[in-house]
């Protein structure tokens, strides 16, 4: 018997994950959606302005950004791809429509045909030799297969494709390929497996700030909570999961979550809640027509309408989830439709309708080693048989039931076999002493029973007792576990707030010391230019007294300090503080007039500077009458009137 336990450590992160997560999903910003958007826009101009294979890469590229929004769209673009490189005989092109296509077909349902197409275009890699096209053809048949209950193919196909991603250190596709995994190894009863691969999968997406990416982690990291009895703080989880992928374009990512919200209402059974939620979820993958969630959806509409006690109305919803699983041969989900049919027989006493669908979801899990739906069909079963009085298929399920519940949840399965015999044997017995006593002494059987009956009160009330005080046990650890939730957010919150209040205080004294170089710079340029037009005034005067001889020399050096006063050199170091202390500045100058000149935005710093007619004209080394010319100019090319006040403009400039 395999059993499968969780460490001490991962049962530790299970019961700290719903806190852990909610943080991390609170720093998460969406840069990743923002340049997913910016990234199709991009594209769609480089489209426009290619022709040949460029355009069709450019379109390839498109297509592999509009899969978790508009798989429609990656499956249209695919076979426009694979239409231009069959004519143009363009093998790398081919393989990249056939992936396209794969993906865009597998997202609206069409699993066989996803399978098809990855597989053609695994054989065109035997020529292109393109890695990332086979580790995403390899991938997509991993998933399909899953999907069809094929899970050891499933599993070989995935780990290829993990493997060749771990190869390159491609850290995304490792993620993608271990998210992918997970539902697998979950499937087949391997959490401890599962749950690995979930927080690898969530680290490598942290470190890349990918909302989608740890949001599509969460969902099924809330199934194995939800399977391994961890689920304290579940909706927490699926709520903040929904308040991310509500802001972004992704929506058949948002029906999942509402979907698994409304999955969450159905266990605790809060029935008009779960409804809610689960028609918002169809309304979704109506509008993106993916038939294997729509018949998800009916699963689910059917088991809420079955907690009400609307049998008739939930088995007209299994009998249409199975149709639509049918279509597309979706073993999995049949077994789990014919499951749930089977139990809602079972509840309503119509027996041998629940032990046809039940059998045949218990047959078809075992064939394809469906672990959950073993475990849940055979546990119906022995229900049923029990219900049959028919004790030999009632042990035999029970036993199966047994082993797999030890299984997947760490628990040994031999003594409660045993103690199962033992009851089994022990009520057969006591049947016949009791129809022998019948037959013997009816007063003495009447007897027996009053006093069964009265020790049956008795125990009743003694566990009622029990109950009562375990809840109130349990109240008061749930009262503490919150009270400590909170002292951390506040803790948190405190902490958050310091850091931002000094992280203020840095950014307040770094903009100053910067303003004290930008005023200590200008200073500087106004006495070196200052000092040099005095020099070169002297040197004038001396030129004009000297003998024809020296001439040169007094030129040469007038020549020289005229050469400094136009340097760019200190205008660039001034131009570094400027930008430093204000960013936008020039930025916004060019919004307004483009034609600006490089004096123009020279004249605009000073009179930011707060610098007067005679300090500009020192700096700029012009003289100071035609500063007003040039503010006059200026103003014409800013737009404003002549009364208007052109220090006030520039110093509201930001």
């Amino acid at each position: 018997m395999l059993e499968i336990t969780f460490s001490a450590y991962q049962n530790f992160k299970f019961k700290s994950f719903a806190y852990s997560l909610f943080i991390l999903l609170m720093g998460v910003n969406y840069i990743g959606i923002s340049q997913n958007s910016a990234k199709i826009e991009n594209l769609k101009a480089e489209i426009q302005a290619s022709k040949g294979d460029k355009k069709y890469k450019y379109k390839s590229e498109l297509a592999r950004l509009y899969y978790r929004s508009k798989p429609h769209k990656t499956y249209s673009l695919g076979k426009e791809i694979l239409n231009y490189a069959l004519n143009n005989t363009n093998h790398s092109l081919e393989e990249k429509a056939y992936v396209r296509m794969g993906i865009g077909v597998y997202l609206l349902g069409k699993v066989d045909s996803a399978i098809y197409y990855c597989e053609k275009a695994l054989n065109l890699n035997k020529i292109t030799s393109n890695s990332e096209e086979k580790e995403f053809a390899l991938n997509l048949i991993s998933l399909a297969n899953n999907r069809l209950g094929n899970y050891d193919d499933a599993i070989s196909f995935g780990n290829e494709a993990l493997q060749l991603r771990r190869e390159k250190n491609d850290s995304m596709g490792i993620a993608a390929s271990l998210g992918n995994l997970a539902p697998i190894y979950q499937n087949t009863g391997q959490y401890d497996k599962a749950a690995e691969y979930i927080y690898e999968a969530i680290e490598i997406y942290e470190a890349k700030m990918d909302t989608i990416g740890i949001v599509g982690r969460l969902l099924t990291m809330v199934q194995l909570m939800n399977r391994s009895g961890n689920d304290e703080n579940e909706k927490e989880v699926i709520s903040r999961a929904l308040d991310l992928v509500g802001q972004t374009e992704f929506s058949f990512l948002k029906a999942d979550v509402l979907s698994t919200m409304a999955n969450y209402f159905i266990t605790k059974e809060i029935y008009d809640s779960a409804l809610i939620y689960e028609n918002k979820a169809l309304d979704i993958y109506k509008q993106m027509n993916n038939p294997e969630s729509i018949a998800t959806s009916y699963s689910n509409l059917a088991r809420i309408h079955q907690g009400q006690n609307n049998f008739k109305l939930a088995r007209l919803y299994y009998h249409k989830s199975i149709q639509i699983y049918n279509s597309s041969n979706l073993i999995p989900k049949i077994n789990v439709a014919y499951e749930s049919l089977g139990s809602n027989f079972l509840q309503t006493g119509i027996l041998d309708s629940a032990e046809y669908y039940l059998l045949k979801a218990y047959n078809s899990g075992k064939t394809i080693n469906q672990a959950r739906i073993v475990q849940i069909a055979s546990r119906d079963l022995y229900t049923l048989y029990k219900l049959k009085n028919n004790s030999k298929k009632a042990l035999q399920y029970h036993e199966v039931f047994t082993h797999y519940q030890d299984s997947l949840a760490g628990v040994k399965s031999k003594e409660r076999i045993a103690e199962l015999e033992a009851k089994y044997e022990s009520s057969e017995k006591e049947r016949q002493i009791a129809i022998l006593q019948h037959k013997q002494d009816l007063q003495e059987s009447r007897e027996r029973t009053i006093i069964a009956v009265n020790v049956g009160v008795v125990i009743i009330l003694i566990l009622l007792l029990l109950g009562v005080w375990q809840k109130r046990k349990n109240d008061k650890q749930i009262h503490k576990q919150i009270e400590l939730v909170h002292k951390k957010e506040k803790e948190l919150a405190e902490s958050e707030l310091e850091k931002s209040k000094l992280k203020e205080e840095e950014l307040q004294q770094s903009l100053v010391y910067k303003s004290k170089q930008l005023s200590t710079h200008a200073l500087h340029m106004m006495q070196k230019n200052t000092m040099l037009q005095e020099i070169q005034s002297d040197i004038k005067n001396l030129s004009n007294k000297a003998d024809t001889d020296d001439k040169p020399d007094y030129k040469r050096i007038n020549l020289q300090i005229n050469q400094s006063l136009r340097s760019d050199k200190d205008w660039d170091v001034f131009k570094l503080y400027f930008e430093d202390v204000n960013r936008n500045f020039y930025s916004k100058l060019k919004e307004i007039n483009p034609d600006l000149t490089t004096n123009d935005h020279r004249l605009c710093a000073l009179i930011k500077l707060n610098m007067n007619s005679k300090e500009m004209a020192s700096v700029l080394n012009v003289a100071p009458n035609s500063i007003k010319s040039s503010r006059y100019r200026l103003k014409k090319k800013l737009g404003l009137t002549t009364e208007a006040d052109l220090e006030e403009f520039i110093r509201n400039l930001n």
